[in-house]
Formats: structure tokens, sequence, C-alpha cells
């Protein structure tokens, strides 16, 4: 089977006429016959009832030529779209990262700043999340990661650089008691009920954090959650109080965010391998160092 005996099938599908469909195609008859018949025999099934006087199709055959034809649409599409990246291209830079608050706010200006310098080197985005980001980074599927300070930040011939040290929030509903405070510590939410991230999904210095509060809120009721999202779904409920980094908090008017006053801080920032250095690498390092120290100082 092959894209010129699917593009004969999708042609003879759509005029029912062997004669016309062969000499839209420049071939003869028998050639076209000949390949619907070894495309039938690959397939395993008919895709055509004939008789001396009409063609028309199987019910598999319609089937098979509904999908056919959103194939070799999507095909050709991406030949021409490779062929496009060939021709403006002579390298790639893959980057993958966590979906929260600082990549959202800060990557899309990185990657400008970087293509405006670089434009032959195509750029390829991953979102990723804690469990597949290691793997991603170790297993050299992509050249950059941002992420927090975690395990793959120690392994050999990494370098991590902090672009951005994160604070915790306690995230609340504005109807909660404690909604109009200005900090929170552990003795004013020790007795409340809370939402921590599960530990099971999250990076090592978050699940520091929260056995810091098991320890010192003995009294509050636990619900760990997962993802962020679910937590600060659950606060505006009015389910509890989330406790979080505040780069991954959301932003929505029915939540109120108050700093936790704790000494704990997230170190947040981009992730390289040593043996991969180069000009280009060091430059786009440079530009998101420039870009997170303009935009969070």
């Amino acid at each position: 089977m092959d894209i010129k005996q699917l593009e004969g099938f999708v042609k003879l599908a759509k005029t029912l006429n062997f004669s016309l469909t062969a000499q839209s195609l420049f071939l003869s008859q028998p050639t076209l016959s000949h390949w619907i018949k070894q495309l039938e025999k690959e397939l395993g099934f008919d895709l055509f009832k004939r008789t001396k006087r009409e063609v028309e199709l199987t019910t598999a055959g319609q089937s098979f030529y509904e999908d056919c034809q959103y194939l070799l649409e999507h095909f050709h599409k991406s030949v021409e779209k490779a062929r496009g990246y060939s021709e403006k291209y002579s390298k790639q830079l893959v980057i993958a990262y966590e979906n929260n608050s600082l990549a959202l706010a800060h990557l899309s200006s990185i990657i400008q700043k970087f293509s405006f310098l670089y434009p032959e080197i195509q750029i390829i985005l991953k979102s990723t999340n804690h469990i597949q980001k290691d793997s991603l980074f170790l297993d050299q599927k992509v050249d950059i990661l941002f992420t927090v300070k975690d395990k793959v930040t120690k392994a050999s011939n990494v370098i991590f650089e902090e672009l951005y040290r994160g604070s915790y929030m306690c995230v609340l509903s504005p109807k909660h008691p404690l909604a109009d405070k200005e900090n929170l510590a552990f003795q004013e939410i020790e007795g409340e009920a809370l939402l921590l991230l599960d530990p099971m999904y999250c990076p090592d210095e978050m699940k520091k954090m929260v056995e810091q509060i098991r320890h010192c809120c003995p009294r509050s009721p636990i619900t760990y959650v997962d993802p962020q999202m679910t937590g600060c779904t659950m606060a505006k409920s009015g389910h509890g109080l989330a406790i979080m980094p505040d780069f991954i908090c959301i932003s929505d008017p029915e939540l109120c965010q108050i700093p936790f006053q704790v000494d704990e801080s997230i170190p947040y920032g981009i992730v390289w391998r040593h043996s991969h250095a180069s000009k280009f690498l060091d430059e786009f390092i440079k530009i998101a160092k420039e870009t997170y120290h303009v935009q969070t100082h």
C-alpha cells in the first residue's frame, strides 16, 4: 500500500468511473484496476461493487474513503510543512516547560527575542508535567527545561540557572474567615481544613513543605490535590485553604492569595546539559536571565 494507491482510490471513489479516473491520473485503465485490486487484497475487504454498467462503493469502502480523505489531506500538509522547515531552518532547539504562570508570562518573550537573533533555528515547544519532565530531559528528548529545582537539576552533566525564587501563598475564598488577613502563619491556619499538593506528584521542595505543614497543624483536616487547579477550585468553593507556590496559583477574582509566612521558598529556573553547550544555547540562557530579571524585579 502506498500514497499513489490511496490517491487513486480516493479519486475513483469520487468519480466511480475507472476510465475518467485513469485519465486524470495519466494511467491506463488496467493499471488503475490493478492498483485497486492490490489495495483490496492488502486491506482484506472489497472497496467497490463492480458490474458491467456501474461502480459503487461498498459500506467498508465508503468508511475507508471518508478516512482516507482526511489522511491524505494531512499527509500532504505535513510534507509541505516539513519541506518548509528543511528549507528555512538549519537546527532545532527543543524546549520543555511546566504549565504555570511564569512560563505563560515570560516564555513567549524569550522565544521571540531569540528567534530574532537566530531565525535559522527551529523552536520546538513541549508542555510537560512534574512526572514526565525528568524522563524527557534525561532521555535527551529536549535541550532546555524550565522547571523547579528538583532531582533532574542534580543529575550529572546538568546545569541549573535560577530565574525566580517562588514564595508560598494561601489561596482561599473571599468568604473564608481568614480572607482579610495580610499574611498567614502556622498558628493561624492550625485547625483549618487544608488543601495540599499531593506528595506523590510534586517536587521534593514542595514535599518538604507538606510535611512541615502536617507537623505544625496536627488538628487540620488535610485533602491532597493534583493538579493545583483542583486545589484552587476546592478553595473557591469553600472547601478549605490551599497552600502552594505563588507561580502555580491561578488568577481568579473569586480567590484571595495571602502570603504564607515561612522561611522556605521554591527555586525556579532553566536546565540544560553541559555537553550541549553552544553559542546559540548560551544566547538563549542569557535572554532568559535578562527577561526574568527585568520582569520580576
